[in-house]
Parts: C-alpha cells; sequence; structure tokens
C-alpha cells in the first residue's frame, strides 16, 4: 500500500469505490476498524479488476478439405461481454500451433467490448481427416479467456458400407429386426432404407442414424420380402448405396394400441393400466413378443407388467440400471420383450446411457413370457406401467403384442 487509488472513512460495513478503478489489473484492499483507542488491519484481500467474458454458441464445426486451395467451415462467432464495466480492446488469436493443411483467422482481430469476433476456420486437402481440437484465445490486460473448438475435418466422401444383419436372404424374420452394417471412414452419419421393391421406389422407412445399427422405426409387413440399404454421409456429400440385401418377415399376427398418450401417475403404486382386446387370433399361443414404447424422464423409476383376463400376469420389467454402473437416468423407451432376445439382454440391466430413448431394442423379459404359452390370445390383456419414485413423468403412447 505505498500508493493507494483512495482511502475512506466510513461508519457503516460497506463502501462504493468512490473512484474508478483500473481495468484489468489486480486489485489490493483491506479495512482497519477503529475507536479511540486505536484499531486493527484486516487480512489484505485480492480480486481482478473489471475483465470480459468470451463466449460461441458453436463449439463444433466440420469442413470438407478436398481441395489444393482451402475449403472453409461455417465461421464461428465470439461474444465478448463486460464483467465489471469492462472498457477497451480485445485481443482474438489462436495460441495452439493448427496441424498440417489448417488455418484461421479473426474478424475483426481485436474486437471492442462489449461485441463480437467471427472466426474462419480453413483447411486444405493436406489436412488429416478426423476431429481436431483448436483453441481461441482473447487477451486483454491481464485477463485470458480460452475457448476450445473441434473442427471435424472430411477429405472425401464415405465408401459403400457393408451390411452384416438381418443376414442376406435370411427367413423368418421379426417384424421389427436390429439393422446392423459396419462403420466406414470418414463418415459422421448413416441412411438406412428398407423397402418392399428392390427399386427402392417407394420405402417403408428412410432413417438417418449416426451409429451403424438400427431397431426398425416401424413394424414390418409381416411374411413379406424386404430390401434394405444404407449409404454414409459426411460434410463432403453422401457417399455410394452399399449392396443390396433382402430378408423375408415372420409369418406373424400382431395387434396394437396405436394413437394413444396415457398419463404414468408419478409416484403411485397402482400405477395406470391400459387394455387391448384381441378377437379374430388364431391360438392357442405359441410364442408372443411384447413391444411397449412411452415418453419417460428417468426410466429407472419405472415397472412394466403384463396381464391376461385379469388372470396370468409376467413382470416384464421392473426398475431397471444400466449395468455395471447400476442407473438408468435417461429418457424413454422403445423396446421389444422377446424370450429369444438373442444374445440375451436382460431387462433390469438394459438400459443405454445417454441415448434416446435409454430403453431400446430387443430385451429379455423379467418373468418369460411362455407364462403365455397354450392360452387362448383372445381375451382382454392389459398393460401396467408403475412409476415408483417422485419427480419424473410421461406417457404410455403406443404397445403391442405380435403372436409369431
Amino acid at each position: 500500500f505505498a500508493t493507494t487509488f483512495f482511502s475512506q472513512t466510513v461508519t457503516g460495513t460497506s463502501l462504493v469505490s468512490p473512484v474508478a478503478l483500473p481495468t484489468n489489473q489486480q486489485i489490493f484492499w483491506r479495512v482497519r476498524a477503529n475507536n479511540i483507542c486505536g484499531g486493527t488491519t484486516s487480512v489484505v484481500f485480492s480480486y481482478n479488476g473489471p475483465t470480459f467474458t468470451m463466449t460461441t454458441t458453436t463449439p463444433s464445426v466440420a469442413v470438407c478439405a478436398n481441395s489444393a486451395s482451402g475449403s472453409n467451415a461455417p465461421p464461428i462467432t465470439f461474444t465478448l461481454a463486460a464483467v465489471n464495466g469492462f472498457t477497451g480492446t480485445v485481443a482474438m488469436s489462436y495460441p495452439n500451433p493448427f496441424g498440417a493443411g489448417v488455418s484461421g483467422n479473426f474478424t475483426p482481430t481485436n474486437p471492442n467490448v462489449p461485441g463480437s469476433s467471427v472466426a474462419q476456420l480453413t483447411a486444405t486437402n493436406a489436412a488429416a481427416p478426423g476431429p481436431t481440437t483448436v483453441v481461441a484465445r482473447g487477451f486483454a490486460g491481464l485477463t485470458t479467456r480460452d475457448v476450445t473448438l473441434t473442427l471435424n475435418i472430411a477429405t472425401a466422401t464415405p465408401v459403400a458400407s457393408t451390411l452384416t444383419a438381418p443376414a442376406n436372404a435370411a427367413t423368418n424374420v421379426t417384424i421389427m429386426p436390429t439393422f446392423t452394417w459396419s462403420a466406414v471412414a470418414q463418415a459422421t452419419s448413416y441412411v438406412v432404407e428398407a423397402s418392399t421393391v428392390n427399386s427402392f421406389a417407394t420405402t417403408l422407412f428412410s432413417q438417418t442414424v449416426t451409429a451403424t445399427t438400427l431397431v426398425s422405426p416401424i413394424n414390418l409387413p409381416p411374411n413379406t420380402q424386404i430390401f434394405w440399404r444404407v449409404r454414409a454421409v459426411n460434410v463432403c456429400g453422401t457417399g455410394v448405396d452399399s449392396a443390396v440385401f433382402s430378408f423375408t418377415t415372420a409369418n406373424v399376427q400382431e395387434f396394437c394400441r396405436t394413437g394413444i398418450s396415457v398419463p404414468i401417475p408419478d409416484n403411485t403404486p397402482a400405477g395406470v393400466s391400459d387394455n387391448l382386446v384381441i378377437s379374430g387370433a388364431t391360438g392357442p399361443i405359441g410364442d408372443m413378443d411384447v413391444r411397449v414404447e412411452l415418453n419417460h424422464t428417468y426410466v429407472g423409476d419405472l415397472r412394466v407388467r403384463l396381464a391376461r383376463a385379469a388372470g396370468t400376469q409376467r413382470n416384464l420389467m421392473t426398475n431397471p440400471t444400466n449395468s455395471p454402473s447400476g442407473t438408468c437416468s435417461g429418457n424413454d423407451m422403445a423396446a421389444t420383450f422377446n424370450d429369444e432376445a438373442s444374445p440375451a439382454r436382460p431387462a433390469n440391466s438394459a438400459c443405454a446411457g445417454a441415448a434416446v430413448p435409454t430403453y431400446a431394442g430387443i430385451v429379455t423379459p423379467e418373468a418369460a413370457l411362455t407364462g403365455f404359452d397354450t392360452l387362448d390370445p383372445n381375451a382382454t390383456w392389459t398393460l401396467t406401467i408403475i412409476d415408483s419414485a417422485g419427480i419424473d413423468t410421461g406417457n404410455l403412447t403406443r404397445w403391442c403384442i405380435t403372436l409369431n
């Protein structure tokens, strides 16, 4: 305290600074309590003076680096905001060296605060494909603000995928199969198409996914030859179609409750029940699957049970977890309970973490559905869903019974 910005005597325990303190400078301050007998000085505190923040809503961009002259990624806008009344300019830079074939600049290089600066990243065909980490920096006085970006570089359109399942010419395939195919270098997504004609003049569905697997988003028609293919996509464009595979679905009978939105009461032991009346089915039951679709936050709160005519009942799922983590905090369900799930996926540990729906695909029910075998399917079937904890809610949107 050889020099001071101010020295002020007050009777209270607060003080608005009587002077404008310098920006971007560390400030030291202390207090001394006084009475007629003297006083003692407090511990010295310090803080950084007025400064700024730097943010962007675009932490990741992609660029197709397939030319020697360079291709531009989408521009990234950085917002610079004042903190504690900061005024002045900020120097924008990239402190980390770029990889081969990658460059970048800011416009303006020295933006005013409050204000913004736009970053432009460029890549040539000398760049390596894949994600590249880039750090954008704003610097003023004693304050540095860094924002980490990801530049996803592609150098060519993807090649064709190799289809794996359902196998080509497979028969007796479930009407809601899981499609799988090989990953393709540099692909960021895949378009999966299914049709009843090998020209794909019309399609049963066309779905874009980022993984290399897809549970059919619809029930495929039974006892029908289905054609399917996949093509990979990235920022450089759409790749070529894979070879076309075909399979024949099983001859099944399916009965559904569709177009519903049944609220699932929160933290209610009795839960909610919905009835499906089956008539005209050929029996007795030899093999059955149950499809359940619902929107609900924190699926681990739920229990699902199926009953026939207020008689035989089977627990399909009870408060599932995502083994081995022991939680199922994700949202939504679109799952088929099937005794013959291969490989077996025990229903009470079949959650998929952060994916949405977190509970999906073909799972092995908690209690085997063979308990309904030999019974007459023509009856009133009741699906009961119980939310056993508070806070999270949702709705049952569709459920089906399939007789194989």
